[in-house]
């Protein structure tokens, strides 16, 4: 037997603050504070913090740690530098002319050939890496 019962057409047990908050929580997480510091800036305690908004938090710092990863990935390493000024200095030497190529790296004739040709011969030249200066 169902019960009729009279609403005002809303969703009960919804609070509109409550999503503010969860996207609060979330944007705090992917800044980098810890529970301490959200639930101090909430003003409630962190055990309380956990129990409501434990996804919120999850969220965030799934949040960040993609952030972290992509713009690792899109920043070279000290190595892949290192290699890439050397190909960039060795096409300004005498090491290259435009009728023999550049000598030390196969006889390429551009710094997109001998990248190319360092993964295929030497697995990544990876003789070149000194050198190099942490600004470069």
């Amino acid at each position: 037997m169902s019960r009729n019962r009279k609403t005002n057409g809303k969703r009960t047990g919804t609070d509109r603050r409550s999503s503010r908050i969860h996207r609060r929580v979330k944007e705090m997480a992917a800044q980098g504070l810890v529970e301490d510091q959200i639930a101090l800036r909430l003003g409630t305690d962190k055990n309380q913090l956990r129990r409501r908004y434990i996804d919120s938090i999850k969220a965030g710092r799934d949040a960040k740690a993609a952030e972290k990863a992509a713009a690792e990935a899109a920043e070279l390493s000290r190595s892949e530098r290192a290699r890439l000024a050397a190909i960039k200095q060795s096409f300004n030497s005498h090491w290259y002319s435009k009728e023999t190529g550049n000598l030390i790296f196969g006889c390429t004739h551009s710094v997109e050939e001998a990248l190319e040709w360092c993964e295929q011969t030497h697995g990544g030249c990876r003789w070149i890496t000194t050198g190099l200066k942490n600004d470069q």
